[in-house]
């Protein structure tokens, strides 16, 4: 089987068993109950007919995306709150706007940088260049790179309705889209010393196996996704690197510290951005979360969830210690965009889903959801798809039919979750939820003389390189 294959094939792979190990995952802690649903009139309503009933967002901010003449003038001001145009002006003072800042700062520059790899000398290209270039040729064809430099949060006077102040951006000809910035939260995982010693998932042979709870469990010989056939061809190549957008990654975890990627390009603690990417110090990827704190370089996980995630997908293998990731020597892109109680922003998603594209991620995993649909990340997810990147998210484990994002997103693989008897996991959101047909599938795996069926699905084809 050709290596290339089996390297994507183990990465696919990890997609199927990664969600099986997740229970329930709300849209909201109990402790927001009050949700600002309620304020919405019905001109609202018509605008934002996507947001489920129990989303919450963030009151006093929303994203705009500006047409590119009134983004031209942003990007030239140096005051927070420039004049833009006379009704732009005219609703910047309706709602005594604060301030106007970019999502992604120096959109263009960094495009030209990576743009002008393309006529650079190969013998001058770094390891990490030559890496971007190479996952480029995965990219599709023609396709069009969403301007990101574009977006723009900006801060409302006090007191002001978030969604109102949306609905009527949306309305000016100089806007294209503007929209609320969601909270999502971390598909929780239970905390159990049992948890997970016992990974049928990897190999299943009808073994019994610790329940969380203290109880046991026991399923279908054979209803895994077949590890140990992959491993016999590759354990995985350290060339695939995997951006965990999650809660962070524990880079000194004695099962991930050989996995975790590296900028080489950086040097740790001097304060300077070496490698002129826009981020200081990001040794070992970055912190873009804001939802109760400030962002900034380090992206240790302060939560749990994104450490979990990340030795699912390649926790060190054959070391004698703890579990063993579906790729042995992939590296972890440690990205954290959820607090220390695994709520954030969708807004924050947005520079985490570009700097995962722009620093070499060929893979980029959720295991987050909540909120509605927001278009700010619909163009996030296109352009580290259009760099050759593929972007996978957990379809959810509240066992629904509402569609959760980013899951729900064009060019997303959605995972759903099976058990250990290849039937849809109790807890997992059905394929069916994103209005799948046999045409989306990604893959499809099917068992002559037995019952056992594992299924990925996509909202949209998706193709695999």
């Amino acid at each position: 089987m050709c290596k290339g294959k089996v390297i994507v094939g183990c990465v696919l792979i990890w997609m199927c068993a990664a969600i099986v190990v997740q229970p329930v995952c709300g849209l909201a802690r109990p402790d927001m109950k009050n949700a600002r649903i309620d304020k919405l009139t019905e001109e609202d309503f018509l605008i934002f007919k996507d947001m489920p009933q129990k989303a919450l967002y963030k009151e006093g901010e929303i994203i705009v995306k500006f047409k590119e003449s009134a983004a031209n003038k942003l990007e030239a001001a140096a005051v927070e709150k420039p004049s833009l145009s006379a009704s732009l002006d005219a609703l910047n003072n309706k709602h005594k706007v604060k301030k106007i800042e970019p999502v992604i700062k120096n959109f263009k520059t960094e495009r030209e940088r990576i743009s002008n790899l393309q006529e650079k000398n190969e013998s001058a290209l770094t390891a990490s260049e030559k890496h971007l270039l190479r996952r480029l040729k995965r990219a599709p064809k023609d396709a069009k790179v969403p301007d990101l430099g574009r977006i723009y949060k900006i801060t409302l006077g006090e007191g002001l309705s978030a969604a109102k102040a949306a609905a009527e951006y949306r309305k000016n000809a100089d806007v294209e889209y503007a929209e609320l910035n969601y909270i999502v939260q971390t598909c929780a995982t239970p905390n159990d010393p049992n948890y997970s010693p016992e990974q049928w998932a990897l190999n299943n042979t009808g073994q019994s196996y610790p329940t969380p709870g203290g109880g046991s469990g026991s399923g279908t010989a054979d209803c895994d996704i077949d590890t140990p056939e992959a491993w016999d061809a590759d354990t995985g190549s350290s060339e695939i690197i995997v951006a965990v957008v999650d809660t962070g990654v524990d880079y000194n975890h004695e099962d991930l510290q050989q996995n975790m990627w590296f900028n080489s390009d950086e040097i740790a603690g001097n304060g300077i951005d070496d490698d002129d990417n826009g981020y200081i110090d990001d040794v070992y990827g970055y912190d873009f979360c804001q939802y109760l704190k400030s962002s900034d370089s380090d992206p240790i996980d302060d939560h749990g969830h994104g450490t979990h995630c990340a030795g699912t997908i390649a926790a060190d293998g054959d070391n004698g210690l703890d579990i063993t990731g579906v790729s042995w020597n992939s590296k972890i892109m440690a990205i954290k965009m959820l607090s220390s109680q695994g709520s954030g922003w969708t807004s924050d998603a947005v520079p985490a889903f570009y700097y995962a594209a722009n620093n070499g991620a060929d893979v980029i995993s959720n295991s987050w959801g909540g909120g509605g649909y927001m278009q700010s990340l619909q163009d996030a997810i296109d352009y580290a798809v259009n760099q050759g990147a593929i972007v996978v998210a957990a379809a959810g484990n509240s066992n629904s039919s509402t569609i959760q994002y980013p899951a729900g997103y064009n060019n997303v693989i959605a995972v759903a979750a099976t058990d250990s008897n290849d039937d849809k996991a109790s807890f997992s959101i059905p394929p069916q939820s994103y209005g799948c047909k046999p045409v989306d599938e990604v893959i499809r795996r099917r068992r002559t003389g037995g019952a056992c069926n594992l299924k990925c699905y996509g909202r949209k084809p998706v193709e695999i390189y």
